[in-house]
Order: C-alpha cells, then structure tokens, then sequence
C-alpha cells in the first residue's frame, strides 16, 4: 500500500513538474505521418493521424487517457478532416471508396470519449467525391468542401454541403472552378470562404457567392485563414518553391501591394489562431508567432539534434502552445508543450524567416461564377454508411423560355413554361417560389426538383432590358408676344413619334399657348413620353400715371387710376396729401382713387402719388419698380 502511495505521488510530482515544458515521443506505427491536434475544455488534447484513422486523448501532463481507431475501408484526401465541434464532440471527414470508378465523402460524428454517434455519406451514383475539408458553423451545422466529377461526363465541380448536427443534409453547392485541391473555412460574419487552388470564393452561409478572385504565382492549397481585417493565406512560389504569403480584405481586395516570400521551402505551413488575434505556424524546425499582416512577434526552434519535424499545433484553454509532428524516417509521434515563446528545454537555433514582397507575379482577377453549374444539388440523399439507395429516371418538361429582351420600364415575370408538379424551386436570385420578377439585365437560372428520385432539372435564361429612349422636351417654355417654338424630339435610331398635333417628324413649331406632348416609339416596340407647357408673355412694361382728374361726378375723368402694359407679380400705390400723410392706398392694380379720404372729399390741389409696381417678363419676375409724382385734383 505504501509502495503504490509513493508511486502515486512521484507521478503526480512528475506530471507537476514537467507541466511547463516537455518532449515525447511515441514509438506507435499506427499513428501515422500526419497528425492534427486539438486543444479540449480540460485542458488538454486529442491527437487524429488522418492516414491511421487513429484518435488519442491526452490529459495536460501529455499522458494518454484512451485511443481509437477507425476503420472505414478508405483511401484518404485532404488536409483540414477533423475538428472539434461546439459540443465538445469530433467530427472527421473522410473517403469511402466503394470501387476504382466511385468514391465519396464519409462523415462520421465522435462524442468526447470518440464513440461513433452516426456515420454518413451523400451521393447518388453518378459523382466522385474527393473530400478536403470540414468546418462548423455558428448554428452547429457541418460544412463539408469537395471536388466532386461526374463519372458519365467527366465534368468537375467543386463541392460544398452542409449538414445539421444529426448529420442530416441541408444543401449540396456545386462550383464550377476546376479540379484543383483547396478548403472552406466558416468566417466571422457566419458565411464561408473556399480556396480552391489560386480562386478565393465568399459565400454566405446559404453558399451564395458574395466575391470570387483568383491569383497566380503560387501552388499548393492550404484553406485561409481570418484575421481581424481579411484573410491569409499560404503557397508556394515557382522555381524554387519558396513559401509564400497572400491577404485579401473582407472584400477580396488584395493586400501588401504584392505576395510575401519567404526563405522558408517546401509544404506551405497550417495557421494557426490565437485568442489575442495572432496567429502561428510551423515551419517544420521553427515555430513562429505572427500578427495579422504578417510582422513576427516570436519565434523559436526545437528540432535541433532531435530530428522531429513539426505539423500542428493547438492552444490549450489557458492559452500553452502544444506542437506535434514525426521524426523522419519513422512514423513516431512526438508531442511538445511550449512556454509562451514556444520554447522547451531542447531548443536549437534554427533558421530566422525573412519575409520579403515580390510583385511579380501579382495578377488578381476576378472570377465570375458559372451560373449554368453554381446550383444547389437536392436529389443527394444522406444515408446511412454502407447503404446504396436506388433511384428512378423521371424527366420532365422544364423551360424557362427564349432569352428575352424587354423594354427598360417593364417587369418581366420568370416560371417554368410547361405546367408541371414541381415542388422545390430555388432561383438563382436566392428565391424559392415557382417564379420570380426581373427588373435588371441578368443571367437568371432556376433549379427545380421533384419526388421521383430526386431528380434535379436546371435552365438558364438571359434577360436584357432595352436602354430608355431619354424623351424630355425641356422645362415649360415661355416666349414674347408674336413668337414661336419649336419642339424637338431625341435622336433616336429605328424611333417612330408621334406629337400632339398629330404630326410625325422629329420637330413641331407652336404659336398657340396650351399643352404639348411627344410619344416616342423604339424599335422593340417600347413607348415614352414627355409633356412640357407653352406660354406668351409681354416681354416690355410701361407703366402711365394720369397728372390730374376731376371727381365731380359728371362721368368724365372722375377717378384716378394709373394704366400699364405688361403682365405684374406685384402692386403698391400710396396717396399722400401735402403733408406726407397718406389718405389712399392699394395693392390691386385694378383699384382707383375716387379722390376722397375716409369718405369725405378733399380739396383741390395737388397731392402726390407713389406706386411701386413688379413687372413679369417672359414668364419671369423681374425687378420691383418705383414711380413717384404729383396728381392736380380739379372740381
């Protein structure tokens, strides 16, 4: 009993102090060359060699705890196949591969303990998958990438599904970007990026593409990573295959003015993110620790006399970097708990990474995505590994019509031509309805399902609104006395008009003040209009002010009333007596002085008289005018 009390306590000693920093090494075949490691909740890991299928679960003092091992008669692709998921489960992405001609991807689900929870495929007999990555969302969803050909055509796609937790399928995405290995990763905003080779595609979580752009100068197809401001990425560059460097915004614009190049050969390096927004990646015999544009913040070296190679590396909850890898030339495993500067007690010098940009080869493009193959896939089934489902032709009549070309202020209304029972409907639009309204030029696809295996019919139309016919005939025209205008019409190729006067030409001259209209008919048979309103207007004013009048009520000259010639905005006239007071005034031009104040008559004499007055001009006001004189009453 003693002597098991003190070996108890001399392996808790060992593992207290040989917490900080350690090697070791596992001489088990079955491991495999190419180890992922993963940080757990209790602090610490699991390893999974992707070629063994094999997973251990190691505490913090790097003592193993439990193994698995997997068997699922596969060949394996890929790089990114394994990861924890939110529950603290596994999940791990492989190829099942049934003969020569068809092989697809397997997903099975661990729980913590790495017990099988289900195990699933999606395929329908036609396509080849060849899996590379798998990543979850925020809502727990997997996201499987794939390269997928179709074995009776030989086209390939690039792959994107989606399943829930319980492994059932929510969408499959075809791409149409080549054969070219790559991977997705879930981004910060929910939605996905996929690498695959030198093209960057941005989806939103559904897969629907927000950019795509493509690079060249470098190989190899490591997925990105995301950083506070866009995203990394690694390859490397002809002829010497030195490592490199790309970062793209979140808008897939290109950074750097150019790629990074390292002195680094070889395998391009897995980043790695930390808590504080760092990442780090190994480099075979040098771990370093970069910000998000790429400075070095740290760097160490532990390969030295020891021959190991690193490949992965995790941070533990409290934040210790753990490292994994081979020695050459063996399938042993070692695993290194760093200190915070990726040191251990083996460290060696290693080579200093120097990071330099090159421009020559920077050429981004864009990339377009194919809307005749960009379609979400419906009719592969998720079922059970090992199960084989047998499905049923059922063609259909399925046609959105002739590309079309429609006049630019019409709505056009897209569906399916033939009456047909479709029950799934997805547009490219993102729309799920059996039709949709267009009101912009565009490629519009739609892909429809229907029960009978499952089967999946796509169709393409292209509609093109005419450019408008720009019809203004102007502002309101206003022109003097005895004039005329004329209106013209747009120029216009193949246009017929059509004026209000019923005459056809391109011009039209009016006198007559009114309303005028023009139709203009383009060659698609496409109507616009314009109205615009004629005036004529006294283009001089004079105004005549009477110097005396007689108010005696004999019917002659007995009110006193100024006269003008011009159409006015505006009208003041002031009577005063000698001494400046007034005793008669209006605004109403049209209003005269019967020669009294405050019904009495005044006397005769001499009174004077202001008026300002603003005349209009051609449909304008133009400036107030002041007249000032003497007016003589006379009985």
């Amino acid at each position: 009993m003693k002597k098991s009390i003190a070996l108890l306590l001399m392996m808790m000693f060992y593992c207290a102090v040989n917490a900080q920093q350690f090697i070791k090494t596992f001489g088990d075949a079955d491991y495999g060359k190419n180890p992922r490691i993963i940080a757990t909740n209790d602090n610490g890991w699991v390893v999974f060699t992707l070629d063994s299928l094999r997973l251990t679960k190691f505490n913090n003092c790097g003592i193993p705890q439990w193994s698995r091992k997997y068997d699922t008669h596969n060949s394996l692709i890929g790089l990114d196949n394994f990861i924890m998921t939110n529950d603290n489960g596994f999940v791990m992405l492989t190829q099942l591969k049934y003969n020569s001609n068809m092989a697809v991807g397997l997903v099975t689900k661990l729980n913590a303990q790495g017990d099988i929870l289900w195990s699933k495929s999606f395929e329908d007999g036609i396509y080849r998958q060849w899996p590379y990555s798998i990543s979850e969302d925020q809502q727990g969803n997997l996201i499987t990438y794939s390269n997928v050909e179709n074995i009776q055509n030989n086209i390939i796609f690039n792959m994107l599904s989606k399943l829930n937790s319980n492994g059932d399928l929510i969408y499959i995405n075809f791409y149409d970007h080549g054969w070219i290995w790559g991977g997705a990763i879930v981004t910060s905003d929910n939605g996905l990026l996929i690498r695959t080779g030198n093209t960057l595609i941005k989806t939103t979580n559904s897969g629907n593409i927000q950019w795509t752009t493509s690079f060249t100068g470098t190989k190899y197809y490591l997925a990105p990573i995301e950083v506070s401001d866009g995203y990394i990425l690694t390859g490397h560059t002809s002829p010497n295959n030195e490592i490199s460097f790309y970062k793209y915004n979140l808008q897939g614009i290109q950074q750097w003015g150019g790629y990074r190049k390292s002195n680094y050969f070889g395998t391009p390096p897995t980043f790695h993110k930390k808590n504080n927004g760092n990442i780090c990646a190994v480099f075979n015999d040098a771990t370093i620790e970069f910000d998000k544009d790429l400075n070095i913040i740290k760097q160490a070296s532990i390969q030295g006399n020891m021959g190991m190679i690193g490949k992965k590396l995790c941070y533990l909850t409290d934040g210790t970097p753990i490292l994994t890898g081979i020695r050459p030339g063996s399938s042993d495993l070692f695993i290194a708990k760093l200190d915070d500067a990726y040191h251990t007690n083996c460290d060696a010098a290693g080579l200093p990474i120097v990071l330099e940009t090159d421009t020559s080869f920077l050429i981004p493009t864009p990339v377009s995505k194919s809307t005749h193959n960009l379609n979400t896939i419906n009719h592969v089934f998720v079922y059970d590994t090992f199960t084989i489902v047998t499905k049923l032709a059922c063609p259909r009549n399925f046609y959105l019509g002739n590309d079309t070309l429609v006049c630019a202020s019409a709505a056009v209304i897209l569906q399916n031509q033939f009456i047909e029972p479709f029950e799934n409907f997805l547009w490219s639009t993102g729309a799920t309805t059996s039709s949709i309204t267009v009101t912009q030029t565009g490629k519009y696809w739609l892909l429809v399902t229907y029960n009978c295996g499952e089967e999946t019919l796509i169709d393409t139309i292209t509609v093109t609104f005419n450019p408008p016919i720009i019809t203004n005939l102007g502002t309101d025209v206003v022109v003097c006395e005895k004039e005329t205008y004329t209106f013209k019409a747009p120029s216009c190729d193949s246009c017929s008009y059509w004026w209000s006067d019923n005459s056809v030409g391109d011009t039209m001259m009016v006198s007559t003040i009114g309303d005028y209209w023009l139709m203009v008919t383009d060659s698609i048979g496409c109507v616009y209009s314009d109205t615009v309103a004629f005036n004529i207007s006294k283009c001089e004013c004079f105004l005549w002010v009477p110097n005396s009048f007689t108010p005696n009520n004999d019917g002659l000259n007995d009110v006193f009333q100024p006269s003008y010639y011009c159409d006015l905005a505006s009208f003041d006239l002031k009577i005063l007596n000698r001494w400046g007071q007034p005793i008669f005034s209006s605004e109403n031009a049209m209003e005269s002085w019967n020669g009294k104040d405050r019904n009495a008559s005044v006397q005769s004499g001499v009174y004077f008289y202001t008026v300002t007055y603003t005349p209009i001009i051609k449909g304008q006001i133009d400036k107030p005018i002041t007249q000032t004189g003497v007016i003589t009453v006379i009985y």
